[in-house]
């Protein structure tokens, strides 16, 4: 589906009555008003190739939300002068998808499973319009490469990783194992500390199924994109898929409750072991004893 056929049946949706408000200019726009502004710069941008801001007394769609808060008007535009300009083949992330990285980021562990979704670049758009939209619904954080030729530039153990996703602590386990927004260790008690090891095993768990799923049922092959390895051969693949899966440290500090009293945080790639003590860098994570992968 192209994005014009989703304007259209997202205006389909709207009273032509509706007011937007430019969160620019604060001017007042109907529903039907926007819908002929996008329509008429689209049409400019294909008859004279110029974006519409450069064009003589030219001037941009107003940035006006939808229900959601999304400025899909405008990013609608953005994203047609990117096709027209490139070919319909890319994707370009930051027209279209916003990074939801830091998103529910006190609900991130310190540590826990993280996940990719591996595309070529000239699959990449397929992909994110599978996946990304399923991330964002959920409030899923994420980060994406925001275009193909930066993904088709990746190197040293990066080529390939398209779509980062960290899942949150799981919601059973939030009142215990965070707390002010750090994961909580505690010297010496295992069985607490084994639980905060595995604190979002559950949600990766989810994501990977529900991603598994979206695959199958899209036009995107599920077992196709690039095989991923990382620095140290830290990522691991789930079956023959372009998803992917690896422990490591990604989000805030973590605090470590003493015995005596007290406590003291770890911060950058230090993980925690079941002692509560500090047992290497984010490329060791699977290798702590009795961690399951997310599947």
């Amino acid at each position: 589906m192209s994005m014009i056929d989703d304007w259209q049946d997202l205006v389909e949706n709207l009273d032509g009555d509706e007011v937007f408000v430019s969160a620019g200019s604060g001017t007042k726009y109907s529903g039907d008003e926007i819908e002929q502004r996008v329509q008429q710069e689209i049409d400019m941008m294909k008859e004279e190739g110029v974006y519409p801001s450069d064009m003589p007394g030219g001037r941009p769609v107003p940035r006006v939300e939808d229900r959601e808060g999304n400025h899909w008007m405008r990013d609608l535009v953005d994203q047609e002068w990117y096709d027209l300009t490139t070919g319909d083949e890319e994707y370009f992330a930051d027209r279209v998808f916003q990074d939801h990285k830091t998103v529910h980021q006190n609900d991130l562990p310190h540590q826990g499973w993280k996940l990719r979704v591996s595309a070529d670049p000239e699959e990449a758009r397929d992909v994110a319009e599978t996946v990304l939209p399923y991330l964002q619904d959920e409030g899923v954080a994420h980060k994406v490469v925001e275009d193909a030729e930066k993904l088709s530039g990746m190197s040293d153990g990066q080529e390939g990783k398209f779509i980062t996703i960290y899942p949150e602590v799981d919601d059973y386990k939030k009142d215990n194992i965070m707390q002010h927004g750090r994961q909580q260790f505690r010297a010496g008690a295992e069985n607490f500390n084994t639980a905060s090891i595995h604190a979002n095993l559950e949600n990766a768990s989810e994501v990977v199924s529900d991603l598994e799923g979206l695959l199958r049922a899209s036009d995107v092959e599920l077992n196709g994109g690039p095989s991923l390895d990382g620095h140290n051969g830290e990522e691991k693949q789930y079956g023959d898929s372009r998803i992917h899966f690896r422990y490591g440290s990604f989000g805030p500090d973590a605090e470590v409750v003493q015995e005596t009293g007290g406590s003291y945080t770890v911060s950058s790639n230090g993980l925690i072991g079941k002692e509560g003590d500090v047992v290497g860098g984010s490329y060791e994570g699977d290798e702590i004893e009795g961690l399951q992968q997310p599947i």
